[in-house]
């Protein structure tokens, strides 16, 4: 059983679409400042945490976190093979594609923050 699945209907709910639709990850959880997403297959258990942190009274950052654990031998020998494409190519990507989209969401005010945020670098 995956943590997505424990965790419930109702935090899954509330996760990105996108993220369920397209990515192969499961939402765990999604909060105001952070989502947590999982993969479980037959090579690995991943999970990916998405985050904004506050930097300052008015500037947040985006936060990208990812736990890898190979399954087996299989799982260890195509991790070890992916991993330059992963931390070169992947992950880079997504950070670049979490700034395009950066803007806007640093602008959406959170309960007790100030009504205007911007990306810093």
């Amino acid at each position: 059983m995956s943590e997505a699945d424990r965790e419930g209907e109702v935090e899954a709910a509330r996760a990105p679409v996108a993220a369920q639709a397209s990515s192969g990850f499961k939402p765990v959880y999604r909060r105001e400042n952070e989502a947590l997403l999982e993969i479980s297959n037959n090579t690995v258990h991943a999970f990916m945490h998405l985050g904004r942190v506050s930097i300052s009274e008015t500037h947040w950052s985006p936060q990208l976190g990812v736990y890898v654990k190979p399954r087996g031998r299989l799982g260890r020998f195509y991790m070890g093979l992916i991993s330059p494409f992963r931390h070169y190519v992947v992950y880079p990507a997504m950070m670049r594609s979490a700034e395009r989209g950066w803007p806007k969401y640093a602008e959406t005010p959170l309960l007790h923050s100030p009504s205007r945020c911007t990306l810093s670098k």
